[in-house]
């Protein structure tokens, strides 16, 4: 049986700091029994981070292809989970204002990572431009220092993996001051309005998009010490600091891309990094 003092010790385990800013993937299943359900793991993390802020996905995954003609900020279900679910009804909890990839958060920084979600500088990519833009909840934790926390599930689900994926595209096409090049390299990527779905392929019909294995990224962040585990009951806790995990794939996809990527992403990558990094790519 896990109690709420078990989620709060494991929490230590991890390293989280009480002024922390978490955001939390999880699993109820994970843990096995709860005393009290999601409601007490709720309760342990909040106990717990009583200095910092908590924030959990409210991802749109069910019916994705009309997450823009149906969406609701009050009565959106998350459907990341029932913790999460539970956590988005909690009263005092706020919701970001966007259809694909909103937060919910409770805490210090709660109204700052959640205002103005989709305001600002967008970016444009395979799920929607208005999800991970220079404004959006993503950004802001990755500026705050944030952790990320898995209970019962893996950095598979890390919902960073897509900012990560977001920045170094968006990054490249902003280094390229040529609007015609710019142009045909914009052009090859992936956009969610081309095939209106989510759906993780190797190339879409010559679109490409650096979709990488989190599995793996969890393997060797592991074994460098940048991904911590503990035990609670039956799950296992993964953290990792986002920064840290966003800037190692993003020099992944610089440097290794053909590690990562499909064949078709591989070759977008190494023609247009060198506008990125001149000093380090010999252009074509």
């Amino acid at each position: 049986m896990v109690e709420k003092e078990d989620i709060k010790k494991t929490l230590s385990e991890l390293g989280i700091k009480h002024d922390d800013t978490v955001i939390f993937h999880s699993s109820l299943k994970s843990f096995g029994v709860v005393d009290g359900g999601a409601e007490t793991v709720i309760e342990a993390i909040l106990e717990y981070l009583n200095e910092g802020t908590a924030v959990f996905p409210a991802l749109r995954l069910k019916n994705f292809a009309d997450a823009y003609k149906d969406w609701d900020i009050n009565k959106t279900p998350s459907d990341a989970g029932l913790i999460s679910e539970t956590f988005r009804k909690r009263p005092g909890v706020l919701r970001s204002n966007q259809e694909t990839h909103s937060v919910t958060a409770y805490g210090v920084n709660a109204e700052y990572i959640t205002e103005g979600h989709t305001s600002g500088r967008l970016r444009i990519g395979m799920i929607g431009d208005n999800g991970f833009g220079y404004n959006s909840p993503w950004q802001k934790m990755y500026d705050l220092g944030g952790k990320v926390v898995m209970m019962g599930v893996t950095l598979v689900y890390n919902t960073f993996k897509h900012f990560a994926e977001y920045k170094f595209v968006n990054d490249v096409l902003d280094s390229i001051k040529d609007k015609d090049i710019k142009k045909e390299a914009e052009d090859k990527v992936a956009r969610f309005d081309d095939h209106n779905r989510f759906v993780e392929t190797e190339d879409w019909h010559g679109k490409i998009w650096p979709f990488h294995n989190g599995g793996k990224a969890q393997n060797i962040l592991s074994k460098k010490g940048m991904c911590v585990s503990a035990k609670c009951g039956d799950s296992t806790f993964v953290s990792v600091k986002v920064r840290e995990f966003c800037d190692f794939m993003y020099n992944e996809f610089l440097y290794r891309p053909e590690e990562w990527t499909s064949e078709g992403c591989t070759r977008w990558i190494k023609k247009y990094r060198p506008y990125l990094r001149p000093d380090e790519f010999d252009k074509q």
